[in-house]
């Protein structure tokens, strides 16, 4: 008898610990991924945006290229990207496919003075929750305006 009650008190701490890790994240921590994109987006150096990217990050840039953590920090500009001269987020979302793992979609928009659009990003980036911290272990870019040539 007591043996079956230390087997019915094993299989329900399991089945909480299942519950529990099956219960989507709260509010706070699609809020946290919404504030590290906007960080990321408007870094202005470099070791800024390295502060977002996991040492294992892999992205693929809007021209295609596979490129790892340093290839991306080499390349590093703060945006935006002349001509443009402000960057906002459209249809920004955060999801989570488990509770430590978070995909933000969205399109960063490069526009003029005049409000008139000069460069469309449409992306995806995951986010590992590690150690407490959040960071991009993939992003994946594609240029959707103007059209590639």
């Amino acid at each position: 008898m007591r043996r079956h009650l230390l087997n019915l008190a094993l299989v329900a701490v399991t089945l909480l610990g299942a519950i529990a890790q099956a219960l989507p994240p709260d509010d706070a921590a699609a809020q946290t991924i919404r504030r590290i994109e906007d960080q990321w987006l408007h870094a202005k150096t470099a070791q800024e945006a390295a502060r977002f990217l996991a040492p294992d990050f892999i992205g693929i840039n809007t021209r295609g290229v596979i490129e790892n953590r340093e290839q991306r920090l080499e390349r590093f500009h703060p945006a935006p990207q002349p001509p443009a001269t402000q960057v906002h987020f459209e249809h920004l979302t955060v999801s989570f496919s488990v509770p430590a793992v978070a995909i933000a979609t969205g399109k960063v928009v490069g526009a003029a003075g005049d409000g008139g659009r000069v460069y469309v990003v449409a992306f995806s980036d995951t986010f590992r929750l590690r150690q407490g911290r959040w960071l991009a272990v993939h992003a994946q870019e594609t240029l959707a305006f103007p059209a590639a040539p």
